[in-house]
C-alpha cells in the first residue's frame, strides 16, 4: 500500500495562509484516502475522502473529514463516526456539521484524542453515515505526519 499511496500522491500535504483580518496564520495538513467510494445518483463518480487537521487562530484546532460530492448525515445535534487506528479497538467520535450548512464535510470533535491516537498509527479508518447511502469507510495512510 505504501508504494501505491505514493504513486497516487496520497501523502500529507501542508498549507499555510494568513487568516482573514490579519488574525494570524492558519496551518493545515491533509491527506487523501487510499480507497475510493462510489455513491448512487446524483453523486455517481468515484471519489476519495480528505482528512484534514487545521489550526486556526480564531476557530482553534479541528479535525475535518470531507469529500467532493455527497452528503454526510448528521442530525441537528451532530452525530458520530467510528474510527479505528491501525488494528486497535473501534472508537466513537462525536461530529458536527459545517456552520454554513454545507453537507460535504464534518468536524470530528476531540482534536487532541484523535491526534494522539493518529500519531502512533500508520492507518486510520473512518466510518461515516451518508444521506441515502448508509455507512461507508474511508482508509487513510497517516504515516509521515509532521505536526
Amino acid at each position: 500500500m505504501e508504494r501505491e499511496a505514493e504513486r497516487l500522491g496520497l501523502r500529507w500535504y501542508y498549507h499555510e495562509y494568513q487568516a482573514e483580518m490579519d488574525r494570524g496564520t492558519v496551518n493545515m495538513a491533509a491527506v487523501k484516502s487510499g480507497n475510493e467510494i462510489k455513491f448512487g445518483f446524483p453523486y455517481a463518480n468515484s471519489q476519495r475522502g480528505t482528512l484534514m487537521l487545521r489550526i486556526h487562530p480564531k476557530y482553534g484546532k479541528d479535525v475535518i473529514l470531507s469529500l467532493e460530492h455527497g452528503q454526510f448525515l448528521t442530525g441537528v445535534d451532530g452525530g458520530e463516526v467510528t474510527v479505528r487506528f491501525d488494528s486497535g479497538k473501534e472508537q466513537v467520535f462525536r461530529v458536527n456539521g459545517m456552520a454554513d450548512y454545507k453537507t460535504n464535510a464534518i468536524f470530528i470533535r476531540d482534536y487532541e484524542r484523535f491526534l494522539n491516537a493518529m500519531r502512533t498509527a500508520k492507518r486510520v479508518q473512518i466510518e461515516a453515515f451518508f444521506y441515502q447511502e448508509a455507512t461507508r469507510v474511508f482508509e487513510f495512510n497517516v504515516t509521515g505526519l509532521k505536526c
